[in-house]
């Protein structure tokens, strides 16, 4: 539907990034639509494609959940930063047709790879912010502990 990748592919080149010692930051983006969920996620893809630098790789991780990954990131503030602009962009309402507009909740979790760290390690802490973005309330970021 969206023609991302899913989990696999994503954890395989994080793996591939974490095993070269390359610094990293992982983010995990979670949209609650109101309706016409296909179409919101086809534009979200977009948007987060667009929205990112060349060498981001972009995911489906499942439905209203995408996963974000960084490449020579190790500074948890330009990880913040990024994830402030993809909030602003991702939280604009979607054309859904002539009339209908959507306008997603977006919440997203934030960490940056420590040395060492497993790729599965790196996820549970980018879903660990994930749950205080939301717990802070609509379209908002967390950052993980770095």
């Amino acid at each position: 539907m969206t023609g991302l990748p899913g989990t696999g592919p994503v954890l395989d080149a994080l793996s591939d990034w974490l095993d070269e010692a390359m610094p990293v930051a992982l983010l995990v983006v979670a949209l609650t639509v109101p309706a016409s969920a296909d179409e919101v996620h086809r534009a979200t893809a977009r948007r987060l494609h667009d929205g990112l630098d060349a060498g981001a790789l972009v995911g489906r991780r499942n439905d209203g959940l995408f996963l974000v990954v960084l490449p020579g990131t190790l500074m948890a503030a330009r990880a913040a930063r990024v994830g402030g602009e993809l909030l602003e962009v991702l939280r604009q309402p979607v054309r859904l047709g002539r009339q209908e507009r959507a306008s997603p909740t977006v919440a997203i979790g934030i960490a940056v790879a420590e040395e060492g760290q497993a790729p599965g390690d790196l996820l549970l802490a980018a879903d660990a912010a994930l749950a205080r973005a939301i717990a802070l309330g609509p379209n908002r970021a967390a950052l993980g502990p770095t």
